[in-house]
């Protein structure tokens, strides 16, 4: 049965069949193609969304993915707000299992967060143009900036369940053959939800916990922010407790005032930037 599909959702699914698993952790300061199956999707406490999504193994190569995970943006239960949509609890105890090296959180901003409305765990995505960010304290965030960028196609795309390209056909039963080897994950919980363990000011929603994923609302996420946080801010934060790499790293991701809102693309002719220096550094260690 033949599937109409826009051609955007077309050249997104045909570039994310190039994605390599091997090489994942060598693409920092680059743009990165994929399709993906859902694990969640999360807002946090600074209401910023983040897409939970995995390829049914384990990132390499193994050798740089200590140095990238060290640094890297993950949503811990002191960011936890809610969920947009929850995890399948087969998915989760997967991930659970296999290690976080597996598991790709991206945090994705303005007209792009519409695109999540209706995504579910256990959905397949296309994800064009997601940028391996990484800021001037060397904290990793995997990132989907505002706009197509320049023409390239930015965006989310939800993969029909029927879909039958032979690619996408084989990558879907590589997962399903991994979920069907879980068993015990009817118990599987991965964060407090309970309104007793939330901030006052946080204590509203439904009593799970749980978002509806068709009642995604236009917050700061979505609109640039000019403010910045200052270091007397960063101390003093109820959710960061001590100024470490990550937790820096969750003031740029949440608080937007540096680069993850809008990216500077870097001219080949021009004098390195802070960024290609920095991916300079990266890439010598």
């Amino acid at each position: 049965m033949e599937i109409d599909l826009s051609e955007s959702t077309l050249e997104r699914i045909k570039e994310g069949y190039k994605f390599k698993d091997e090489t994942y952790y060598l693409q920092w300061c680059r743009y990165m193609d994929l399709i993906a199956q859902v694990h969640s999707i999360v807002l946090t406490q600074r209401d910023v969304y983040v897409l939970r999504c995995w390829r049914g193994t384990k990132f390499g190569p193994s050798n740089r993915a200590s140095g990238v995970e060290s640094r890297l943006f993950r949503v811990r239960q002191e960011y936890f707000k809610q969920y947009i949509a929850p995890p399948d609890p087969r998915i989760g105890r997967a991930i659970e299992k296999m290690g976080t090296e597996c598991l790709m959180e991206i945090v994705v901003y303005d007209e792009h967060v519409s695109s999540l409305n209706g995504i579910k765990s256990g959905d397949f995505v296309a994800l064009k143009n997601v940028h391996g960010y990484v800021n001037f304290t060397l904290a990793h965030t995997l990132t989907l900036h505002r706009g197509d960028g320049d023409g390239r196609n930015r965006g989310i795309s939800i993969i029909p369940k029927d879909f039958n390209q032979h690619e996408f056909i084989i990558f879907k039963e590589k997962i399903n053959d991994i979920l069907a080897e879980v068993t015990d994950y009817e118990d599987f919980e991965e964060f407090i939800t309970d309104e007793q363990f939330l901030p006052r000011e946080n204590q509203k929603g439904n009593k799970d916990g749980v978002g509806s994923n068709g009642a995604i609302k236009q917050n700061s996420s979505m609109e640039p922010v000019e403010q910045t946080v200052s270091e007397e801010e960063v101390a003093t934060d109820t959710f960061i407790s001590t100024v470490k790499c990550e937790d820096i790293q969750m003031v740029d991701v949440e608080d937007s005032g540096v680069a993850n809102h809008d990216e500077t693309p870097i001219k080949q002719e021009e004098e390195p930037s802070n960024q290609s220096l920095i991916c300079q550094t990266l890439t010598a260690q």
